[in-house]
């Protein structure tokens, strides 16, 4: 059984033992509202356990039980939500639905590996289709989200990189060779996107994937 479904699990086993504090004057009383820290552990859950949703909105969701169960049942779930929603971004430190737009930066220094896949050219003796280079990032600024690929094959000089939560954009500029990727980190050790490449004679583009080493 993996660690995020003992989370998932433990935190249904706290509403379960939850239940027996039911309000009997809650239902006259109406549902409360979802609080800020339950809705958070729904959107996270529900982009890295997306099977486990229906069980945690009959609960967390709006009328769920934690809301229609008086006030000291909806402050427990209110205080299992924060305790989920950290455990879960412990485990999915790069998933925006669970941690925010933090930027990325020393979480992914080190050795990668890049493969791109060219699918459109137009040169006359074009690159082969796939290419493969070592590769190593390095954090220039965390507070920005800036970070460097340098590429043993592809680029004469270090690519610039900015990232918002997992999603980022590297740019590589030298005289006429113009070089652009788009891509979004799935987790610490892989992350896929687009490239481009253009001179004054011809380009390519295709997909990436990097892959640490």
């Amino acid at each position: 059984m993996s660690v995020r479904r003992i989370t998932l699990a433990g935190v249904a086993a706290l509403l379960l033992a939850c239940a027996g504090l039911r309000d009997k004057d809650a239902v006259d009383s109406g549902p409360l509202p979802v609080t800020e820290a339950c809705a958070d552990y729904v959107d996270c859950a529900a982009a890295v356990e997306p099977a486990t949703l229906g069980t945690l909105l009959e609960s967390y969701g709006e009328g769920g039980t934690c809301w229609t169960s008086g006030a000291d049942v909806a402050e427990t779930c209110d205080g299992a939500c924060v305790v989920g929603l950290e455990q879960l971004a412990e485990l999915y430190p790069l998933e925006e639905a669970c941690v925010g737009e933090l930027p990325v930066c020393e979480e992914v220094e080190g050795d990668w590996e890049i493969t791109l896949h060219r699918e459109q050219t137009d040169c006359d003796d074009p690159e082969d289709p796939e290419i493969t280079s070592a590769a190593e990032i390095q954090c220039v600024d965390r507070a920005r989200g800036r970070f460097d690929i340098e590429f043993e094959r592809l680029t004469a000089s270090p690519s610039e990189c900015t990232a918002t939560g997992s999603d980022f954009v590297c740019t590589f500029e030298v005289q006429v060779f113009q070089w652009e990727m788009e891509g979004r980190f799935d987790g610490l050790e892989r992350a896929e996107g687009s490239y481009s490449w253009a001179n004054t004679v011809c380009g390519a583009q295709g997909t990436f994937e990097l892959v640490a080493r």
